[in-house]
């Protein structure tokens, strides 16, 4: 039986391998693969949204999620002149393209069919895309780079596509941010040993339940809903999470574990890779959750935490005529002698986040930074 032998850049293994990129990436990236709903009614931290007829350095723009909250009418009581008026917050998001790409080295050392250089190729790059990805979605939940030393990201990144990065400022925004040791700490005041504690946990429950709403101007932090019930996420650095499983003696770690719940990711995959649910707050831990050096006035090591409830993040792509994600690309260079490969997309990722007298506020994320040590 012959075989059909498929030539470089043939129209058809584009297109599969651009489809396999955007299929490998939701897997292998931490954030499409357990915080990523599609539409502006997905009820997931990080809302998808989907413009093809956007270009490069554009922007699309989107409404963030507000609830009703006037008094209703009652019996035959007048209602005409006393509906409420829908308020609206709208944030946009910049998208641009983004590009990267390996080689194979020489053909003396490739001593591989172009087939087996595609499936190399189509690995790496999912590889890259994921990682790259979810760096993406840290820095912009965080507000900031931090000091983590495994990212691809340079320590002076500021922006993607032109969106800024905008850390949350205690002093004016206060109902978005908290810190290890109690309700008083603050940058000027933490220490080292104000870590990630129960007490800690207790608090962020009742802040992420209470924060906003009412007859406040302050939008209520919206939970995610899996079949029917409440849920925000906790998202910890792994050091923050040692912290806590430490905790011994009465109202420690041993006390929450008692009614931990555990959840399968079948259920829904914000619940994949969780130590479980306690009080409707999904416990989740990551390596690559922002760390930073020298923070506060006592100088401390310290990571931020993300309370994360729906629409905490928005991510967009775009398609000057494209009906995929991501476009898989390979070539050649040195006159055939080195096969390259590589991807192209145009997307954007940022905090979501609404402006009240001028004032930037987040909108469905609370930072929490305590002291966690440099190394365990």
């Amino acid at each position: 039986m012959s075989r059909t032998i498929v030539g470089l850049n043939d129209p058809k293994a584009v297109k599969k391998y651009s489809a396999f990129l955007a299929v490998d990436t939701a897997v292998k990236s931490y954030w499409d693969s357990t915080m990523t709903g599609v539409g502006e009614n997905a009820h997931t931290p990080v809302q998808m949204l989907t413009d093809l007829s956007k270009q490069r350095g554009e922007s699309i723009t989107f409404d963030l999620v507000m609830q009703l909250r006037q008094m209703y009418t009652e019996g035959d009581d007048t209602m005409a002149g006393n509906e409420e008026e829908v308020r609206f917050y709208s944030d946009s998001l910049l998208v641009n393209q983004m590009r990267h790409g390996m080689n194979s080295g020489g053909k003396m050392s490739q001593q591989r069919t172009i087939h087996d250089l595609r499936k190399t190729g189509r690995q790496r790059v999912s590889d890259y895309i994921a990682r790259v990805k979810d760096e993406l979605h840290f820095v912009y939940a965080s507000g900031l780079r931090g000091a983590n030393s495994d990212y691809i990201l340079p320590s002076n990144f500021t922006s993607f596509a032109g969106n800024a990065l905008s850390a949350v400022n205690y002093l004016t925004d206060p109902e978005h941010i908290m810190f290890g040791g109690g309700a008083t700490i603050n940058p000027t005041t933490i220490t080292t040993a104000h870590t990630f504690d129960v007490d800690l946990l207790n608090r962020i429950y009742a802040r992420a339940n209470t924060v906003g709403g009412g007859v406040q101007s302050i939008p209520s932090l919206e939970p995610c809903k899996i079949n029917g019930e409440d849920h925000h996420v906790v998202l910890m650095h792994t050091y923050q999470d040692y912290a806590l499983r430490n905790q011994t003696g009465v109202g420690g770690w041993a006390d929450v574990q008692k009614t931990l719940v555990m959840k399968m990711g079948t259920d829904s995959p914000l619940y994949n890779g969780s130590q479980g649910v306690w009080n409707g707050l999904i416990l989740k831990k990551h390596r690559k959750v922002i760390r930073m050096s020298s923070y506060g006035t006592n100088t401390i090591n310290a990571a931020r935490a993300l309370v994360l409830g729906r629409q905490a993040l928005v991510c967009a792509y775009a398609g000057e005529g494209s009906d995929s994600k991501y476009q898989f690309w390979e070539d050649t260079e040195d006159r055939g002698n080195i096969y390259v490969a590589g991807f192209e997309s145009i997307f954007g990722v940022k905090k979501t986040q609404f402006t009240i007298d001028g004032v930037a506020r987040d909108f469905g994320v609370i930072a929490v930074d305590t002291a966690v040590p440099a190394s365990i």
